[in-house]
């Protein structure tokens, strides 16, 4: 997780490198309230570092993330609202195909 020190310690000494090179380092996996609240506390050792946060499904830039109290959280929502739209057109896909299916399988 990204709120343990030993993880926030690698994301600083990785994101020195990163930067060094002009690259762009975006941290995700796991991200929770505890780690922005970390993130926050760490400001000045990881500001413009990072470059973004991410959920498996929403990107959002460092400072935004950090700025706004609740950008996880509707994060996370629009994530799972996602999830649950995706899922049902997928069954409602996955209906069709089988009517299909079985209408060829009875042309034999």
């Amino acid at each position: 997780k990204p709120d343990c020190p030993f993880i926030l310690d690698l994301i600083e000494n990785l994101s020195c490198k990163i930067k060094a090179s002009g690259l762009t380092l975006t941290v995700g996996g796991s991200v929770n309230k505890e780690s922005i609240r970390l993130f926050k506390q760490w400001g000045n050792r990881l500001n413009e570092k990072i470059f973004s946060i991410e959920t498996r499904k929403v990107v959002l830039p460092f400072e935004k993330i950090l700025g706004h109290n609740d950008a996880l959280e509707e994060s996370l929502h629009f994530e799972k609202l996602y999830l649950l739209h995706k899922l049902e057109h997928e069954a409602w896909l996955l209906r069709a195909d089988q009517k299909r299916l079985d209408k060829l399988k009875k042309q034999r």
